[in-house]
Parts: C-alpha cells; structure tokens; sequence
C-alpha cells in the first residue's frame, strides 16, 4: 500500500474511534441514571476501535522502519 494509502487508511481508523468515543460519552450523558446492556456494548465497541487503531499503528510503525 502506498504511504498516502496507508496514511488516509490510518485516518478513517482514528475516525471510527473518534466515533464511538462520542457515541459513548453521548449515551452516558444521557442515561447515567440508568445503565444496561446498551451501555456495555458502545465501550466493547470503543475498546474494539482503539485496539484496531493500536494494531494499524504498529503497522504503520513497522511499514515506515
């Protein structure tokens, strides 16, 4: 993959995190009183995009050295 491939590829991986960071800071402002299931499932899936960020990041970093 070419570097500005690579680079744009990183960029939509930061954007999904971004994403559901705010998902989640969103449902937890508005139901903090009541937590459930929904609550668990938007931090696996922003534990889940951080890891993704994480593993291409380290791509990256091996790609470039």
């Amino acid at each position: 993959m070419s570097a500005s491939g690579r680079s744009s590829r990183l960029a939509q991986v930061e954007s999904q995190v971004n994403y559901h960071r705010q998902r989640l800071e969103l449902y937890v402002r508005l139901h903090t009183d009541n937590p459930c299931q929904r609550l668990t499932q938007l931090e696996e899936a922003v534990r889940g995009a951080e890891e993704r960020l994480a593993t291409y990041a380290k791509a990256e970093e091996a790609a470039e050295g």
